[in-house]
């Protein structure tokens, strides 16, 4: 369940940036809290595993994290509820 849902969010993110960054701000109100709290949830399970499956999300899981800090709507969520910034697994 995280190496899929992580790639499918890294992805989307890769295809769909641009646009997403053109929005404005209120626009994102669905999007930030469910990409910062899919994501929160995703590095809980992910800490469970063992560390050989992290090669297979780590890159995905750091452009993830990336965006969200890079994106202020998204960004004011994470620090609300304590996302790294960066995840050094």
């Amino acid at each position: 369940e995280v190496i899929l849902a992580l790639f499918m969010l890294a992805d989307s993110i890769r295809l769909h940036e641009a646009m997403i960054r053109k929005f404005p701000d209120r626009r994102s109100d669905t999007l930030a809290p469910y990409l910062v709290k899919r994501v929160q949830m995703l590095l809980k399970k992910a800490e469970k595993l063992h560390e050989d499956y992290f090669i297979d999300f780590r890159e995905d899981g750091r452009l993830v994290l990336a965006f969200i800090w890079s994106f202020k709507p998204t960004r004011q969520i994470a620090e609300e509820l304590g996302l790294p910034e960066y995840w050094p697994l």
